[in-house]
């Protein structure tokens, strides 16, 4: 017999993974940069951290905010192709500080633990 697990919300932190929104903000927050981005991407980055700080209590709220940040960008006058960069080095940070967030959770999931009869 074959048997497939459809995991929705909650699973995550079932098994014992700090996964929330709080707890990646709070590592996100601490992360240095990327040893080969400008100094543009570390002022995007910066401003980004700053308006995120605090203010957010879920996860779709950073989805939110992070719309609102982009919004903000090239209301300067810059051009597009410094634009892109903003966009592209806060894409690149935020990417691979979830990826390596979520790796490190993972990590530490142990499947003899969950109790299969609570599905």
């Amino acid at each position: 017999m074959r048997i497939l697990y459809l995991i929705g919300n909650g699973f995550d932190i079932h098994v014992g993974l700090n996964t929330s929104y709080s707890e990646f903000l709070s590592y996100y927050l601490e992360q240095p940069y990327p040893d080969n981005l400008d100094t543009l991407g570390k002022i995007s980055i910066d401003s980004l951290k700053e308006d995120i700080k605090g203010n957010i209590k879920l996860w779709s709220e950073l989805e939110l905010q992070f719309g609102k940040h982009m919004a903000k960008l090239g209301r300067n006058g810059e051009s597009s192709s410094i634009l892109r960069s903003e966009l592209n080095a806060i894409n690149d940070d935020i990417r691979n500080n979830l990826s390596q967030y979520i790796k490190k959770e993972e990590a530490k999931i142990f499947f003899q633990k969950v109790q299969r009869n609570h599905f």
